[in-house]
């Protein structure tokens, strides 16, 4: 059966469920759903200092770092500070944090 706008006026179901399926479809693409949240994990920290070049490109400046040293990070996520001033420490091995800071690999890390 081709349907036109004459068949449609002379069945007047099949317009009620047109809009009716129009109307299921549109509210089946707005799901409430919350997803899941992110896993955050710790944060694991490795640096190292590779020094600079200079002008006639001979390296200068890099330095190996010791036990007690310190650095500190500040980190990002969705432009809104999730960490700041956290302070590193390196033990001769590994840097570590007397606080634990969570990731879930979005945030911009500055360390200095």
């Amino acid at each position: 059966m081709k349907i036109s706008a004459l068949n449609l006026r002379r069945c007047p179901v099949l317009p009620g469920m047109l809009a009716f399926l129009l109307a299921g479809s549109i509210l089946a693409g707005c799901d409430k759903k919350e997803t899941d949240p992110e896993t955050e994990l710790p944060l694991e920290t490795v640096l190292s200092d590779n020094g600079f070049l200079s002008a006639d490109g001979e390296k200068v400046g890099a330095r190996s770092f010791t036990a007690g040293d310190q650095a500190g990070v500040f980190l990002l996520r969705d432009g809104q500070a999730v960490a700041e001033n956290i302070p590193l420490t390196y033990d001769g091995q590994s840097w570590t944090s007397e606080k634990t800071v969570k990731v879930n690999g979005e945030e911009i890390c500055f360390v200095y």
